[in-house]
């Protein structure tokens, strides 16, 4: 599979995933290196309070989002999903609907019973939020049986659950809805009749073919069944999601760094004047920019959520195995991998390679430009003699107090003035001048400190010959995690 050229341009499951139960220790970690408690809070809702880690990581993606100390709540929603031979009998029919057929509204979402509508819940109580959950689905009487009917009309086609199945399932989600309002949570249940949607909003000559690959799909299969809530970033309403293909280096301004196996959320509003180029906000970093959509694929939104909790309805709970708990992002990870690791791209390295994962794609984020012009034969040798020293900066002032703290530092005669303790006391001339300092961050009182502890430990004085801008106060402390490849 070639890489497709630039478009022109004309200016510039079988237990309870549970949120661990004291998440102030993790919120606690990110106010110790110095995040804000706003951020630690966003960051860790928005990775499935899977530690400060993996919040940490999302934070230093994320500084260059416009909206990270925005009050934007993200969206929550709790479907019914089907785990096991259903789940891939649907699977597979989607995927042959979308061949055939093309898109259809039913390819947004993973296959699932809706059980309530999105709502909104502030990132400080979310913690609130599944902790009722967890009270009101033990008044479930379980093992259910979940039984599916088939039913088609002109433009619908979906499986209705059994009435027994789906009035326990309204009398658990009213009594949720009914605790939620304690905590001022507003959530309402889903009012109609509970099924699985199969196709709706696709073109009327395709409803026979749709039929006939649906009624393929064995429902009456046993299978287990899991309710799930997942949350999303409330800037994908009313917007489409496609997911990055080829890697891609920003040339202007406003354009995305495209990182393969990103989401982008497309902004189909809004249009741009050069063809081939679209407006989207980035999963990864959450920056807002141009780019080019023929790297890019569209694919199911639900992928690009956050699974907060799941809990079997099909088994009862003596009979539930424990398993590894996994994170959301390490399953769209994994999801990732799946999907891309038959690619015959061999051309070019900007394909999905084997080994990703989450810390893989972080560390692609900012990532500085290779230099083109060597050969492969140069590149193996420089390889065969040199050891590759993998470091990552200290803490940086832009992180913890906002990329607008060059603002509020600097005078109108150019005089840098700290304004905080945790600030450095004096900064160097610039050859460009201080406004350089808005682009190239310097580390915090903490972080020269973390450096120099760093450096204690790892001994010795590295010589690197590439290097980020970000790294070089860091690179001076010493401050290196080493990998030695032989």
């Amino acid at each position: 599979m070639a890489l497709p050229s630039r478009p022109l341009r004309k200016s510039a499951h079988q237990n309870v995933v549970e949120t661990p139960t004291k998440p102030q220790k993790d919120i606690d970690v990110l106010l110790g290196m110095g995040f804000p408690k706003t951020r630690a809070q966003k960051a860790l809702v928005a990775t499935g309070y899977r530690g400060p880690q993996l919040a940490a990581d999302w934070l230093l993606s994320h500084v260059k989002d416009a909206t990270l100390d925005q009050n934007l709540p993200r969206e929550f929603v709790v479907y019914l999903c089907p785990v096991g031979k259903v789940q891939l009998e649907l699977d597979e029919y989607m995927k042959k609907s979308l061949k055939e057929c093309e898109w259809n509204g039913a390819h947004n979402y993973l296959p699932h019973v809706t059980l309530c509508s999105f709502f909104q819940v502030d990132d400080d109580k979310v913690c609130d939020l599944l902790e009722i959950f967890r009270i009101a689905h033990k008044e479930l009487q379980l093992p259910l049986q979940v039984e599916l009917d088939y039913f088609s009309s002109n433009n619908f086609i979906g499986l209705f659950v059994n009435d027994a199945c789906a009035n326990q399932l309204r009398t658990m989600m009213d009594q949720f809805s009914q605790l939620a309002k304690s905590s001022e949570i507003q959530l309402d249940g889903h009012k109609k009749q509970l099924h699985v949607t199969l196709a709706y909003q696709y073109q009327r000559e395709d409803h026979t073919l749709l039929e006939a690959l649906s009624k393929v799909i064995n429902i009456k299969e046993a299978s287990d069944w899991e309710i799930r809530i997942f949350s999303r970033d409330p800037r994908m309403n009313k917007t489409h999601t496609y997911q990055v293909k080829y890697s891609y280096q920003s040339e202007l301004p406003d354009e995305l760094n495209l990182t393969v196996g990103d989401f982008i959320y497309h902004d189909s509003e809004r249009t741009c004047d050069d063809p081939g180029w679209h407006w989207g906000v980035s999963w990864l970093t959450g920056v807002c920019g141009l780019y080019p959509g023929n790297h890019t694929t569209r694919v199911a939104e639900s992928k690009a959520w956050t699974l907060h909790q799941s809990v079997s309805i099909t088994q009862k709970q003596s009979e539930r195995p424990r398993r590894p708990l996994m994170s959301s992002y390490q399953r769209r990870s994994s999801q990732m991998l799946l999907q891309t690791q038959h690619s015959q791209n061999e051309e070019t390295n900007n394909s999905l390679d084997n080994g990703l994962d989450l810390d893989h794609l972080y560390s692609k984020v900012d990532k500085s430009r290779h230099d083109r012009t060597q050969t492969p034969t140069q590149t193996s040798t420089m390889m065969s003699s040199r050891q590759l020293i993998v470091a990552r900066h200290g803490e940086r002032v832009d992180v913890v107090f906002g990329m607008d703290w060059y603002d509020h530092s600097f005078t109108d005669q150019d005089f840098y003035k700290p304004h905080d303790l945790n600030m450095p006391n004096t900064l160097p001339m610039r050859k460009s001048g201080s406004r350089e300092w808005n682009q190239d961050s310097p580390l915090t009182q903490i972080g020269i400190q973390q450096a120099k502890l760093v450096g204690m430990i790892t001994g010795g004085t590295p010589r690197p010959q590439y290097s980020d801008n970000s790294l070089i106060q860091t690179l001076i402390k010493d401050t290196l995690l080493i990998r030695t490849l032989v």
